[in-house]
C-alpha cells in the first residue's frame, strides 16, 4: 500500500510504500468447513486495519522531519517486553485482592461483622507492594520510550 503524507512542518507531502504481515484465526466447534474462510476473512479486516491506522516513521524528504503521528507511533510501540512483565504484576496484585474480597464476603456473610481496620491497611499495603515494581515498569518503558527523539 501506498501512504500518502503531508508534512506538518514544510507542507510538501510525499508518499512511501508500506506493508504488513497480519494474521487471523478462527474457533471452530468440532469439524467446520467454515473455520478457514472464517479465518481469512478475519486476516483481511486485520490487515485493512493495520495498514488504515498504523505508520511508518518515514521523514519528509524535502526536510528531513519526522512527522509526529509517526513518532507517537513508533513510541507506543516500543519496549513491548516491559508493558507485558508490569502487566504480570498487575495481575499479580489482583491475587490477594480477590482473596480479600472473598475473606470479607464470608466474614460478612459467616460473622456478621467487619475486620478489623488494620486488616484493610494491611491488604492495600500488599497489593501496593506487589503492584509497585509494574508501576515502576511502565514509568520506565514511558521514559525510555520519550528518548526516541528523530527531530532532535
Amino acid at each position: 500500500m501506498i501512504k500518502d503524507v503531508a508534512c506538518e512542518n514544510c507542507g510538501h507531502t510525499y508518499s512511501y510504500p508500506m506493508s504488513r504481515i497480519v494474521s487471523g484465526f478462527e474457533t471452530v466447534m468440532f469439524s467446520s468447513s467454515r473455520g478457514p474462510e472464517r479465518a481469512l476473512k478475519k486476516a483481511r479486516t486485520n490487515l485493512a486495519k493495520a495498514l488504515e491506522t498504523e505508520h511508518d516513521d518515514v521523514p519528509c524528504p524535502a526536510c528531513q522531519w519526522h512527522q509526529s503521528s509517526h513518532v507517537a507511533f513508533v513510541r507506543s510501540r516500543s519496549y513491548p517486553q516491559l508493558k507485558t512483565l508490569a502487566g504480570a504484576f498487575f495481575v499479580l496484585a489482583g491475587l490477594p485482592l480477590v482473596f480479600f474480597l472473598v475473606a470479607l464476603a464470608g466474614g460478612i456473610l459467616l460473622l456478621h461483622e467487619l475486620p478489623d481496620a488494620s486488616w484493610f491497611v494491611q491488604v492495600a499495603l500488599i497489593v501496593l507492594a506487589i503492584a509497585s515494581p509494574g508501576l515502576l515498569l511502565r514509568g520506565i518503558r514511558s521514559l525510555l520510550a520519550l528518548t526516541y527523539r528523530p527531530n532532535g
